[in-house]
């Protein structure tokens, strides 16, 4: 099981070049039409992941690294979970007691709120909420200021 750090998320790191990350996940999909994106799904679970580059460039690290889920009602997975247990489908009790001192906010774009893990500026853990709810949709590793609202648009 892939463990999520404010440094990455299993083998994909932070900083890591773009290109390296890519062969060392070769089931994930990178498409000619978004070639700073590599992709994962499971449809069997509602899971997908990703990880980018700076789509401005030819080539560049990771920049941010993503799972979430699809599914209308989120549910616990045997997914990328922290050292404490959170990912998927925890609970914003579970992740504000696991890390009393996460910054709550909102996005700039679209609905519903982020927990963000570590500094901002740096590597930093962003658990997200649907609007109106309480389990994690989705969980990003990024250095920005907050998860991207679209990575291939």
């Amino acid at each position: 099981m892939w463990t999520i750090t404010e440094q990455g998320m299993g083998p994909v790191q932070l900083d890591e070049l773009f290109a390296d990350a890519v062969a060392g996940v070769p089931t994930w999909t990178v498409e000619e039409n978004c070639s700073w994106v590599a992709f994962w799904n499971d449809q069997e679970t509602g899971v997908t992941a990703y990880f980018a580059r700076d789509s401005e460039t030819s080539d560049g690290t990771v920049t941010t690294i993503d799972v979430e889920s699809t599914t209308d009602t989120v549910q616990p997975h045997d997914g990328p979970r922290t050292v404490d247990g959170l990912g998927l489908g925890s609970t914003r009790d579970e992740v504000l007691a696991a890390h009393p001192d996460a910054a709550e906010q909102k996005p700039t774009i679209g609905d519903g709120a982020l927990l963000r893990v570590g500094p901002q500026g740096e590597g930093a853990i962003f658990f997200a909420f649907r609007s109106g709810e309480d389990t994690v949709s989705a969980v990003t590793v990024t250095s920005r200021d907050e998860p991207p609202y679209e990575v291939c648009g």
